[in-house]
């Protein structure tokens, strides 16, 4: 009768398990949002004709944002801002001067639709300037 070694079960073992853990623990990672704030003072997400974003409550995005200057923008540089009003306080206050940037936000738990405005004036366009997030179970 033929008798496993416990060590060689291990050894062949743990490496396999190294090399799989990484697929599970960075797969959790926040889903990533591409967004675009224009020069034309409009803000466009990857893969939608509208910008809206789409999440769960309490989900945690990560915002990928590439971000042009108007012909309007703060003497600090800042050129726009993605603001919910009513999470300011929660991280939902993303002011963007030119460039790309990440931000991780947290989706509020309550369920509805906001709408984030830019309240950087940036120009003709500003006031349309908006995007909305629906919040859905």
């Amino acid at each position: 009768m033929y008798r496993v070694n416990p060590i060689m079960v291990l050894k062949l073992i743990v490496p396999l398990f190294l090399m799989v853990l990484p697929s599970f623990v960075f797969a959790q990672g926040p889903r990533v949002i591409n967004i675009t704030a224009t020069k034309d003072n409009k803000f466009k997400i990857a893969g939608e004709k509208e910008p809206v974003i789409t999440a769960k409550p309490g989900e945690v995005l990560k915002l990928h944002i590439v971000s042009f200057k108007g012909p309007e923008f703060e003497k600090d540089g800042t050129a726009h801002s993605i603001t919910i009003k009513e999470f300011k306080d929660k991280g939902w206050n993303i002011r963007l001067k030119e460039g790309t940037f990440d931000f991780t936000v947290v989706v509020p738990d309550a369920p509805g639709e906001y709408k984030s405005i830019c309240d950087v004036k940036c120009g003709k366009g500003h006031d349309d300037m908006t995007l909305k997030l629906i919040v859905k179970s």
